[in-house]
């Protein structure tokens, strides 16, 4: 009995390192980057210095294990290339991590009003981003701190949603915020606009059709489309130590598996002999 609890605490340690290493430090396992991760690549990396992009953050804490990784690659990549950020919530939780990851540009050196801004939360659901998509400025006239949106230099020439040069829908409806259908209707079929989604793995499905038909530019599922990012801009971080940690765990599982196997008929034609 003593050696099987010795087995299992083997066992304890051997998950503990195999989930905490690349935790602590990206190993970088060797990953196959999809399809629609190397289309959204191009189309971020298609901006250029001057674009300003509409990020509504339109999601619940259940989504941000997966959006906040997508977060970490796509607004860094835009402060390094001068390409501005609007961030707004159509969901009243969706604007405390609008407020955060604005937060995490200016301490990287973003200018508030110049290269980002935080407009807050606009309730109303899909009424308010239809009259967003209208008139940006009128269906938000002040921003997160209370300040005249227009009196912001980001703001410049940003009339309706056509504008801004992409909108990126960050969401894990129908768990919170705007389905993306809405998006579907208001902003592209009403409008026009260049539209790309970040997604929770678990909706990804149910917006293929939009993506398929062009309505959706591109959609990022969930976090494994966060680490194949990552690869593809070349900077290992959360998303990298999130999926390492995944994948050796599944090896450290499957291998135990096939030695218990292994073993367990080993020990059955030692007792026949």
């Amino acid at each position: 009995m003593k050696s099987l609890e010795l087995r299992r605490w083997h066992i304890y340690i051997l998950m503990f390192v195999a989930v905490i290493v690349p935790l602590l430090r990206p190993i970088g396992l060797p990953l196959r980057v999809g399809a629609q991760t190397r289309k959204v690549f191009d189309l971020l990396t298609r901006l250029r210095p001057g674009d300003v992009v509409n990020v509504s953050f339109d999601f619940q804490a259940p989504g941000l294990p997966e959006l906040g990784p997508q977060l970490d690659v796509i607004l860094p990549s835009f402060l390094e290339r001068g390409i501005g950020v609007v961030a707004v919530a159509f969901h009243e939780e969706g604007v405390v991590y609008a407020d955060t990851f604005v937060k995490k540009m200016i301490n990287k050196g973003a200018k508030y009003g110049k290269d980002v801004l935080n407009l807050g939360f606009i309730p109303g659901g899909e009424s308010a981003l239809a009259a967003y998509a209208e008139n940006v400025i009128g269906a938000a006239p002040r921003d997160y701190q209370g300040k005249p949106t227009a009196e912001y230099p980001i703001m410049k020439g940003i009339n309706k949603i056509t504008d801004f040069t992409m909108v990126i829908e960050m969401t894990s409806a129908p768990a919170g915020g705007i389905e993306v259908s809405g998006y579907v209707r208001q902003v592209v079929a009403g409008h026009g606009a260049n539209l790309l989604v970040g997604s929770t793995a678990l909706i990804v499905p149910r917006n293929m059709p939009y993506v398929e038909s062009g309505q959706i530019k591109g959609i990022i599922a969930g976090l494994r489309g966060a680490a194949e990012l990552e690869t593809l801009f070349q900077k290992r971080g959360q998303a990298t130590s999130l999926m390492d940690a995944q994948s050796l765990a599944n090896v450290v599982v499957l291998v135990l598996m096939i030695a218990g196997n292994a073993f367990y008929f080993l020990s059955r034609r030692s007792a026949r002999a």
